[in-house]
């Protein structure tokens, strides 16, 4: 077997034992879910990837793949993430030798960083929501390279090898690498500020998940942050008897509305990557970093925090879980005790006019509330001004 091989298939393995035991470490349902997938596991096979043998005579074929928020526009929609990540990791190789040994060496080690750095922030800059649902249904339903057009051949490899179908059940592995952490996501009893590597059920990837989940009995998920390899949340769902949607709910998995700007298009104009300066003085390195990026118009902004505020308010009487975006969130938690009163349908006057209702030194002590409770520094470069 080539290192290569060897090297794919110890992280598949990894990836599964990760969705596991952090599974098994929740309790409760996801545990329940996580221990029918026990059992003997095997990691070098092909098509599909893993297999499990379980102690009643089942065999688990599971096929694994990832998904990214960071990627690029070709067809194949491949990983910016992982390619920065082993690019980086060949630079620190290379200079790993020389480090303690020469100058050089270190400031040019400084260059590295500052280069990865600036190349993370042009890919996250350069991301946006509808990224990531792109990414999972090319992996899944693409017509030449999609997994689920090859679902009849891994079920017929695993009947040859292992014998009778009867036993024979089928899965995904998907490892999502994402980062939504300047979200809000509202579940209905509380509001989360998510964290790199958290990522809701977007209302287009639950919807291909769904339609996965009708051609296998699993679908185990991995949520990590796009750079790093520590997992921070996962699932194991049992779509068997058509129970994905079941499996979802006591999971606290919903399809999940996103509101604000950045679902199809990126938040920042942002063209090239920014150029990056190292200094030295002495054993101490700092790394300048330019912001070559172009905001979007505050009054594109403004008026998108009042339109989606108003959908906001209008899914959290529906009982319905959503996600905001800072502008929104900062607009609905300014309006929602009044906003949730209003009877029938919220529309974007009623925001307009309960924002009049506030005064100008009630406002901005809201909005400093807002950043102090978030921990957003600068509130002056959040807020609307309408006094």
């Amino acid at each position: 077997m080539s290192d290569n091989k060897s090297s794919q298939n110890a992280h598949e393995e990894r990836v599964f034992n990760d969705v596991i035991q952090l599974s098994l470490a929740s309790g409760g349902y996801k545990k329940k879910a996580a221990t029918k997938l026990r059992g003997i596991l095997r990691s070098d096979e092909e098509r599909p990837d893993l297999v499990i043998r379980g102690g009643n005579g089942s065999i688990i074929g599971l096929e694994h793949f990832r998904i990214d928020h960071h990627i690029k526009r070709g067809r194949s929609a491949s990983s910016k993430s992982a390619e920065l990540m082993a690019n980086m990791n060949a630079q620190r190789e290379r200079l790993k030798p020389a480090l303690n040994r020469s100058d050089e060496a270190l400031y040019e080690a400084a260059e590295v960083v500052a280069s990865f750095i600036s190349k993370e922030v042009y890919q996250h800059h350069a991301a946006c929501c509808d990224d990531l649902s792109r990414s999972l249904s090319i992996r899944l339903f693409d017509k030449r390279s999609g997994h689920a057009l090859k679902l009849l051949d891994y079920r017929k490899n695993l009947i040859e090898r292992y014998g009778d179908d009867r036993n024979i059940e089928l899965g995904y592995l998907i490892e999502v690498h994402s980062d939504f952490h300047s979200l809000f996501l509202h579940t209905g009893s509380k509001v989360v500020r998510l964290q790199s590597g958290h990522c809701p059920l977007f209302g287009d990837i639950f919807t291909l998940l769904q339609k996965a989940s009708a051609e296998v009995d699993w679908i185990l998920i991995g949520f990590y942050p796009c750079l790093t390899d520590q997992i921070v949340d996962a699932a194991v769902l049992d779509c068997r008897n058509d129970l994905f949607t079941e499996s979802c709910r006591r999971q606290s998995l919903y399809s999940t509305a996103y509101l604000g700007l950045v679902k199809f298009e990126p938040y920042y104009i942002h063209k090239r990557e920014g150029e990056t300066t190292v200094k030295q003085d002495g054993d101490n390195y700092t790394i300048l970093l330019e912001n070559p990026a172009e905001f979007i118009e505050p009054i594109t902004l403004f008026r998108n925090a009042i339109s989606e505020a108003a959908r906001a308010l209008n899914l959290k009487k529906a009982g319905k879980p959503f996600t905001t975006t800072l502008s929104v969130q900062m607009m609905y938690e300014l309006v929602w005790m009044r906003g949730s009163k209003i009877p029938g349908t919220v529309t974007e006057p009623d925001i307009e006019s309960l924002l009049l209702e506030v005064g100008p030194i009630e406002l901005r002590s809201r909005l400093a509330a807002f950043c102090d409770r978030y921990q957003i520094s600068n509130p002056s470069e959040y807020a609307p001004r309408i006094d």
